[in-house]
């Protein structure tokens, strides 16, 4: 695991970004795949209105900007825990 050795946490950082990169490339060639498997554009149009207006869940509403709320929050939450790795919590007694 020679990602996680460097104390400023570059290393961890950079596969972030690489890891979100990737996404975004999966998620921008999603469309042109459906469209060359056959589906249509009207099929493309009618899954990303659905994704906008929510896809219901019980009384709720779940739409991608909840989606992308939640992996923004997650993918900093890990690069904070990362800056924590190696270091000892404050007021801790060495032994």
């Amino acid at each position: 695991m020679s990602a996680r050795k460097g104390v400023d946490g570059s290393a961890v950082k950079t596969g972030i970004v690489r890891v979100c990169v990737g996404s975004l490339l999966l998620f921008a060639a999603v469309p042109v795949l459906a469209l060359a498997w056959g589906a249509t554009t009207s099929d493309i149009i009618g899954a990303w209105q659905a994704a906008v207006d929510g896809i219901p869940v019980g009384s709720q509403r779940i739409t991608a900007m909840d989606v992308f709320r939640f992996v923004i929050t997650f993918a900093t939450g890990c690069v904070d825990s990362t800056h924590s790795i190696g270091t000892p919590a404050v007021g801790a007694t060495k032994y």
